[in-house]
């Protein structure tokens, strides 16, 4: 007498099942279908049109400048299926995305056919000047003399007599470049503050790898600029200076513990993108 509401049961159960058992398959023969991503790195260079972003007006009126890092989902035709952005300023990120999307690349081919791609756009917003805190970081070669804040007379001074467009494109006027600035900001604690820091994360970034000892002593000196911090610095900039202080205060960084210099270089490179912002 059970047998055939038995035979019910298990009929309707197979019956709902197949709806179930088509949408795996479905999205199996989906899956199957979809083109796998490879990782191609840097791919301004591959751009067929990469459009310019805007600089948005508030970002302007506070001079947000620096680098910004897309990461990019680029089809096979070389289409940007998606952008979201990783590292930069937050008032440069959307249009950075928006002109992300709208650029178009070659397509990057594999075995000869093409495919789909996660690549990285790094936009960079040019300021019409540098902060002090950027200078010390950067290499006196690097700047142009036009991109100095404004209102140093010394410098100006030093401008005036020499040729070159680019601030100290000659190696050997590095010491008296650094002492000039010094000097000329005497007056002005926190812009000697920020140069200084800029200064020893610049030594950070040339012993890295390099001498173990040496960047030990750089750590040293950081924590004293940490201990001298004016009223009104950066909390952000402070927090990224401590863990690097942190990182680098015993020897053999690299040979006893790989990680910790991985975070350095990670942190270091979070301030790069950010110096626009934590140098004010």
């Amino acid at each position: 007498m059970f047998e055939k509401p038995l035979f019910h049961l298990i009929l309707a159960i197979l019956v709902l099942g197949l709806p179930i058992l088509a949408q795996d398959k479905a999205a199996s023969t989906r899956k199957a279908v979809k083109k796998p991503i490879i990782s191609a790195g840097i791919v301004n260079g591959r751009a067929k049109e990469l459009v310019v972003p805007e600089w948005p007006p508030a970002a302007k009126s506070t001079n947000d400048h620096g680098l910004v890092r897309v990461e990019v989902v680029i089809d096979q035709d070389g289409k940007v299926e998606d952008a979201k952005a990783l590292e930069g300023p937050v008032l440069l990120r959307r249009t950075s995305v928006a002109a992300a999307k709208e650029s178009t690349f070659y397509p990057i081919l594999l075995q000869g056919k093409p495919v789909r791609v996660l690549g990285l756009i790094i936009y960079r917003y040019i300021p019409y000047h540098y902060n002090w805190l950027e200078i010390g970081f950067s290499e006196p070669g690097q700047i142009q003399w036009s991109r100095l804040p404004e209102g140093v007379e010394q410098l100006g001074e030093m401008r005036n007599v020499r040729r070159s467009e680019i601030w100290g494109d000659n190696p050997q006027e590095e010491a008296a470049l650094i002492a000039a600035v010094e000097s000329a900001l005497v007056s002005d604690y926190k812009k000697l503050w920020l140069f200084r820091v800029g200064r020893s994360l610049n030594k950070i970034g040339l012993q890295y790898k390099r001498n173990e000892e040496t960047l030990a002593r750089v750590g040293a000196e950081l924590e004293r600029l940490l201990i001298t911090k004016p009223e009104d610095a950066s909390v952000a900039l402070l927090r990224k200076l401590e863990t690097i202080a942190m990182l680098i205060r015993t020897p053999d960084l690299n040979t006893v513990d790989p990680i910790r210099g991985s975070r350095l270089n990670q942190e270091m490179t979070e301030i790069t993108y950010m110096a626009s912002v934590y140098g004010r």
